[in-house]
Parts: structure tokens; sequence; C-alpha cells
């Protein structure tokens, strides 16, 4: 693709740029230098300007080519037939970044626009990252080796990061992370990008000297001139504040606020997670209610009865530790909770429920009350959907109920 170049000038400047390589749009004078560039700016790769052009009116093309951001990564390059003199050389003070002799052979005049360009690219993009320091994510691009060619930012779980003669530039996230398992995610995700030439978004936890973190990640290819990936463009986004928030939110949607069990909806699609997969069918299903619970509350009341809600959560919870197996336990509702028990059989399942009804009979509270519990239990059939075995389970519990209570029955 060609350069465009816009030339504010009256010199023949077709003579030592080759129209090969370079769109040269010619102008003038400085108005028509200006409307020239409100149209082609986009596009623009230098302008050229007569040193007559740029000294007129105090250096006023310069100043405000200079002053328009739009134009901070582009060269003002001076042309004359000759060397500047002393004074014409203050141009280089108003935004020139080079002056190039037109009665020179053509080969260094063309050496020379180009390393203007170049060089002003090189600065600029110096400058630009000292820009995005100010924002507070991390923007990077790596080669296609995965070695960091810029970083705005260094974060704390990098080694050295507090040394200030310590450079990130070169290096890979292998050879500086304190973590490596993320290192090791971070250039896997770096080659797929440089495979595939596709962009990627990932959240990446991070738990380094006791500060954990979440950084949103998002990764982009970049193209050489041949179009081929060469390299990944990337901004790390500190997300923590926001991530912890999702997850309470979505952790207090399917639990229980008072026992921190899941709540009845969560146990619920569990269940039918369950019945619904192959691999997991086999289960059973623990109800239990508090015997006499209204009692407790009329009598000392619902702070003491919060308090045995609470510390038979907690025995659900232990029992699951205690067997090493993963018992999901739920709050049914008031003072009814239900356990879905996986690879046991109901005869395992009622071992269990009756260890537990045990305990909780044995547990003193402050007040100086003790309570029971009544459970039911039955294991899935391959006919079974959420309505029939929680219909089956809650006939069980009442049948405990109707047999004096504190007891554990199986259907």
């Amino acid at each position: 693709m060609k350069k465009i170049i816009l030339a504010i000038t009256n010199e023949d400047v077709y003579k030592f740029i080759p129209e090969t390589d370079y769109d040269v749009i010619p102008a003038t004078d400085v108005a028509d230098g200006n409307e020239q560039l409100e149209r082609i700016y986009r596009n623009l790769s230098a302008v050229l300007v007569d040193i007559e052009f740029a000294s007129e009116n105090e250096y006023r093309f310069l100043k405000e080519f200079r002053s328009d951001l739009r134009f901070s990564f582009m060269p003002a390059v001076v042309i004359k037939k000759g060397r500047l003199t002393a004074k014409e050389a203050k141009v280089f003070e108003h935004g020139a970044v080079d002056a190039i002799d037109t009665s020179d052979v053509k080969e260094v005049c063309v050496k020379r626009l180009e390393n203007a360009i170049r060089i002003t690219n090189s600065r600029t993009f110096d400058e630009f990252g000292g820009m995005l320091k100010a924002l507070p994510s991390n923007i990077f691009l790596k080669d296609a080796e995965g070695r960091y060619v810029f970083a705005t930012h260094y974060w704390h779980h990098i080694k050295h990061a507090d040394d200030p003669n310590w450079t990130i530039l070169g290096k890979t996230d292998e050879d500086i992370r304190k973590d490596k398992e993320n290192a090791v995610l971070a250039m896997e995700a770096d080659r797929k990008v440089l495979s595939t030439g596709e962009g990627m978004r990932y959240t990446m936890e991070i738990n380094v000297d006791d500060v954990l973190e979440y950084l949103d990640v998002i990764k982009e290819p970049v193209p050489d001139a041949d179009g081929k990936v060469a390299g990944v463009l990337g901004i790390i986004t500190d997300i923590t504040e926001q991530e912890i928030l999702k997850r309470n939110l979505k952790t207090a949607a399917i639990t229980d606020g008072l026992t921190g069990l899941y709540n009845r909806l969560e146990i619920e699609r569990r269940i039918e997670e369950f019945i619904g997969s192959p691999k997991k069918n086999r289960f059973s299903l623990i109800m239990g209610d508090i015997d006499n619970f209204k009692n407790i509350n009329d009598t000392y009341g619902h702070r003491a009865g919060d308090a045995a809600i609470k510390a038979l959560a907690d025995l659900f919870r232990k029992a699951g530790d205690k067997e090493g197996m993963p018992i999901i336990a739920g709050r049914w509702g008031g003072e009814e909770f239900m356990l879905l028990v996986p690879d046991m059989v109901a005869e395992d399942a009622a071992a269990t429920a009756e260890d537990l009804r045990r305990e909780f009979s044995e547990l003193a509270f402050d007040e100086g009350f003790s309570l029971t519990i009544s459970f039911g239990v039955t294991e899935v059939s391959a006919s079974d959907t959420l309505d029939t075995i929680c219909s089956r389970v809650d006939k069980a519990m009442y049948a405990s109920k109707d047999a004096g209570k504190d007891t554990v029955t199986v259907l």
C-alpha cells in the first residue's frame, strides 16, 4: 500500500519521490495545504513543506500542525534547495522533525523522508505508551514467541515488579510470573491466538502473596505486512471487585441465607441434573424435618429456632466431610431439609440418616432444650422424575412422623 505525502511546495518534488512507493498530494500554499489535510489526514504518512511556507507568519503552519492531536504521530519535514541557515533552523523548535536538501541525490532524499516517518513512529510509540499508563488496564504486545515487546503496566504477581531497573521486554510469562500455573495458561492462550489467527477473551483467577485477583484478559492477533500473524496484542483489566460481586450474587441466588446450604430451587435443579445424566443417575434422597419445631419458636423465640436450624446444617456439612462423600444439602423450606447423596443405595443412605438423627438428638442448646428430627429416605428408579422422587421421599419422611417421630423410614 502506497504512503501518502502532502507536499506544500512550489518545487517539483516528484523528481526525488518515487511515484511507485508514494502518492504525492500537491498543495500550492499553506491555505491549500490545510484544506488538503482536512480531506486526507486519515491516510497521511508525512507532510513536506517548503521552508518559506514553514517560516511564514511566525511558523504558524508548523505550530498548528504539531498542536493538532490528529497529527501527533506524523512527521512534518521541511524541504529546501541547499542547507538551512541558522535562522531557518528554528523550524525544528516549532515541530519540524527534519530538513531535506532537494538538491541532494534522489536516494538520500528518499531515505531521509523514510527515516523521518520511521523515527516519528518510534517516538510516538513511546509517547503513546506513556499516555496509556494513565489507564488502569495493562495494554501489551507480544511477538510470535510470546515475548513482551511492550507493556504499559507491571502487576504485583510479577517477579521484580518493584525494581525500577528491571524490564519486562523480551521476557515471556513463564520468565516473569510467580504463579507458574497461570503463566502456562497465558502462553497456551498466546499460542492458540498465533496458530488460529482468532482473538479470545477469558477471566484469570490469581492468588499470589495472599492477594486474590480476577483479571479480564483480551487477546487479538497482530498481522504483519503479508497478513501473517506476527504477534499478540492484549489488554488486562482488574475486575476483582466486579467478579467478587458477581460471584456473591450468583451464590446468593442458589443458597439459603440462614444456613448457607443450597436453596430449594438449586436442590431441585441438582436432582433433575442427576436424573437426566446417565453418569450421575444412581443416587438417594434424604429428607428431614425437625420435630415439634414450632414449640421451640413459640417458647424460646425465633433466634433459638434459627440456632437449631444452623446447627443441623452444620451436621450435614460435617457428615459429607466425615464420610468422604459429596452430600449435596439444601434447605427445602422452614425446618425441612433435603440431602442428595450420589452413588449410594437406599440402605446406606438410611444408615447415614440414622447417624444424623442420633447426632442431632444429642445436641444441647444454650436455652437448655434438645430436639429430634424425622427422616425419609428413597433411592432413584429408572422411571423417576423430579416430582415422583420428591413425592416419595416426602411420604417416607411423614411416615416417620406418623411412627412417633425421631426415626428413619425408607420407601
